[in-house]
C-alpha cells in the first residue's frame, strides 16, 4: 500500500523518460500563472520526484502555477508532459497525489470552457478526494478563458488520453482521494469514449463515489 501523502517515502531516482521532458521545454521563458516564469516548476518537480521525507514539502500544489480564473498558462502542457511521464514510471506518494489533483483541475476547467462535454456520471468525482488535502474544487468559476487557453486545454487533454493507462494504474494503486482525482479527469475529458468509461467505473469503486 503507497503511504498517504504527507508520510515518509524513500528517495527515488528520476527517470530518463522525465529528464527528457523536463529538458525539452525553455521553462524560464514560459509563462507561469504564479506571475512569473516557469522556471521555478522544474526544481519543484524535481523535489517532488526525489524527496526523501515528502512530508517537509506537505502537498505543495502544482494547481496555482499552471491554470486560475483566466485560464491555463502556456507552462500547462509542457508541465502535462513531466507528470505523465512521471506517472508512467516509479513515482512517490505524494508526487502521484500532486500530479493527478493537477490534471484533474485541468480537466475540470476544460469542462467550464466548454472543451468537453459531461462524464460517464453525472455524480461527479465528488468522493473522498473533494475533501482531502490536494484535491482542490474547479480552477475557475468565473470568466473564460481565451481562444490559446482552450487550445492549451485541448493538447492537455490529447496528452491525457494518451496517458489514460497510467493515470488508471496509479489512480488504483494510490490513495482512495487519488482514485477520485484520476475519476475526475475522466469523467471531465472524455464522454463518450468506452476505454476511459470503464476507467472511470473502476475508479470510483476506488474511490467510493
Amino acid at each position: 500500500m503507497v503511504d498517504e501523502p504527507g508520510g515518509t517515502g524513500r528517495a527515488l531516482e528520476i527517470g530518463a523518460a522525465v529528464r527528457a521532458e523536463l529538458g525539452r521545454t525553455d521553462w524560464s521563458g514560459t509563462a507561469c500563472r504564479c506571475g512569473g516564469t516557469a522556471g521555478h516548476l522544474v526544481p519543484l518537480f524535481e523535489a517532488l520526484l526525489e524527496v526523501e521525507e515528502p512530508g517537509r514539502l506537505r502537498m505543495t500544489p502544482l494547481v496555482p502555477h499552471l491554470v486560475d480564473r483566466d485560464g491555463p498558462a502556456a507552462c500547462a502542457v509542457p508541465a502535462v508532459r513531466v507528470m505523465l511521464a512521471a506517472l508512467a514510471g516509479e513515482v512517490p506518494g505524494m508526487a502521484r497525489t500532486v500530479f493527478l489533483d493537477a490534471l484533474a483541475d485541468l480537466a475540470r476547467f476544460s469542462v467550464e470552457l466548454g472543451v468537453s462535454g459531461p462524464g460517464p456520471s453525472e455524480s461527479g468525482a465528488s468522493g473522498p478526494g473533494a475533501s482531502e488535502p490536494g484535491a482542490s474544487g474547479p480552477a475557475a468559476s468565473g470568466p473564460g478563458a481565451s481562444g490559446s487557453g482552450r487550445a492549451v486545454h485541448a493538447e492537455c487533454r490529447e496528452l491525457a488520453r494518451r496517458g489514460l493507462g497510467s493515470i488508471l494504474r496509479e489512480g488504483l494503486a494510490g490513495t482512495p482521494g487519488d482514485a477520485a482525482r484520476a475519476a475526475a479527469v475522466c469523467e471531465a475529458y472524455w464522454p463518450g469514449d468506452a476505454d476511459a468509461a470503464d476507467a472511470w467505473v473502476r475508479l470510483a469503486e476506488r474511490a467510493g463515489l
